[in-house]
């Protein structure tokens, strides 16, 4: 009796590690990559998966012909995004900034991350008076050409909006590099500035939101030469507004006019975007 009690002991621990184990394989997705042929010398397969969208696990282990392998194992790639229109609408309505056009470069980063992110909107304007917008003569940017608003440099992360359903649905965000630092400023017609984001230099109490902001990505579980993200907001609320089981993340917008101002505000942004590799590579959103 003694060696059986032993024995349940033991299984009940390698069940428990083996749990473990599977959390922590699941917690590293979702992660950018490649799927790719994964076979010996000898063309026998060694890989994890039996697709070319690693997504079928091979049966016994390890005789598939693909495996996956994310970007902290091979180099990350740069990338370029172009975009239709985009508007950007404060909490309510009201006030709005709409743009023609939208133009991104940045890198992938590790498993799962991007960085060194710039956003170029063009055909710039707001509907208070529509008075033309631009970065003009605001540090640390300088003056961009009449219509253009470029954002300060971003990064961001992969991660899940829902696991439910197959695939299930993620999402990729985006913050400022600096801490508690801006998306953007900019000044339409000369009278109205806007800033988008936190705002910690001229005394001010930042909002509540954490200045992030979330847009599903897609295709997942395939590879791809390009994705597409897009942005959803109902007047002024961002759509969705967190991570599965993550903090709160919005965007938070300031106007004013040297007479008065609307203090920071929630705000949104509609946009849909479409990302290729500069090197016409595919990639894989692994969920």
């Amino acid at each position: 009796m003694r060696h059986v009690r032993m024995l349940g002991l033991c299984l009940v621990a390698a069940f428990a590690m083996s749990a473990v184990a599977t959390a922590t394989a699941s917690a590293a997705l979702p992660e950018w990559g490649k799927c790719v042929k994964f076979v010996n010398q000898h063309g026998k397969g060694v890989g994890k998966y039996t697709d070319a969208g690693c997504t079928a696990l091979a049966e016994p282990a390890k005789t598939g012909n693909f495996e996956f392998q994310n970007f902290k194992s091979i180099a990350a790639p740069e990338f370029t995004s172009h975009g239709g229109g985009a508007t950007l609408e404060l909490l309510g309505g009201g006030i709005k900034t709409t743009c023609g056009a939208e133009e991104a470069t940045g890198s992938l980063s590790g498993a799962k991350g991007v960085t060194g992110v710039e956003v170029i909107f063009k055909g710039c304007e707001s509907n208070f008076g529509n008075l033309v917008c631009q970065n003009s003569l605001i540090p640390p940017l300088g003056s961009e050409p009449e219509g253009q608003i470029r954002t300060r440099r971003l990064k961001g992360s992969l991660g899940y909006i829902s696991k439910e359903g197959a695939p299930p649905v993620v999402g990729l965000n985006l913050e400022p590099e600096q801490k508690k630092g801006l998306f953007a400023e900019f000044i339409c017609g000369g009278i109205l500035v806007v800033r988008v984001g936190q705002h910690q230099t001229l005394g001010q109490p930042a909002g509540p939101g954490n200045d992030s902001i979330i847009s599903p990505i897609t295709p997942v579980d395939k590879m791809s030469v390009a994705n597409t993200q897009t942005y959803s907001q109902e007047a002024g609320v961002q759509l969705p507004t967190h991570f599965e089981g993550g903090k709160e993340d919005f965007l938070e917008t300031e106007i004013s006019d040297g007479f008065g101002e609307i203090p920071f505000t929630q705000s949104g942004q509609t946009l849909t975007t479409t990302n290729t590799l500069n090197s016409g590579e595919a990639i894989e959103i692994k969920a």
